[in-house]
């Protein structure tokens, strides 16, 4: 008498569905590992370093490439402004007596106030001086 076998996949479960089901797990962990996930990856927060210095000056750097430093300017220099407005009520006099306080040259002043940076130097030493000028107005009586 002729024992009939079972088909081939019986077969193969019968006598190795440990090593199939290996298999199957495996390729199971590889896919995903390599299928894309939504959201950003978790990082252990103890090894997060944060640099707020670092990101600010990512930040004026990428303005000052794709030709945005006036949005950098904006804000400092309508502080500044509002700050020597208080000075006089005539904005001429107010920032020749603003930059004679402040030993200032008064076109330096001017320029920092109005004129675009014509290059990045120009640009950090603009913020500088109207960081200084605000400063110098807040503590000054």
């Amino acid at each position: 008498m002729e024992s009939i076998s079972p088909p081939l996949p019986i077969w193969l479960w019968e006598r190795f569905w440990p090593l199939i089901l290996a298999l199957v797990l495996a390729l199971a962990f590889w896919l995903w590992r390599r299928l894309p996930r939504r959201g950003p990856l978790w990082r252990d927060p103890a090894r997060q370093h944060t640099d707020y210095l670092g990101h600010l000056r990512a930040i004026g750097h990428f303005h000052w490439r794709t030709g945005q430093s006036d949005r950098l300017l904006a804000s400092l220099r309508h502080q500044v402004q509002r700050r020597i407005a208080l000075q006089h009520a005539d904005p001429v006099k107010a920032l020749a007596l603003t930059a004679k306080r402040l030993d200032i040259p008064e076109h330096t002043l001017s320029q920092a106030l109005e004129h675009p940076p014509a290059d990045r130097a120009q640009c950090v030493a603009m913020v500088a001086l109207l960081q200084q000028v605000r400063q110098r107005i807040r503590s000054q009586p």
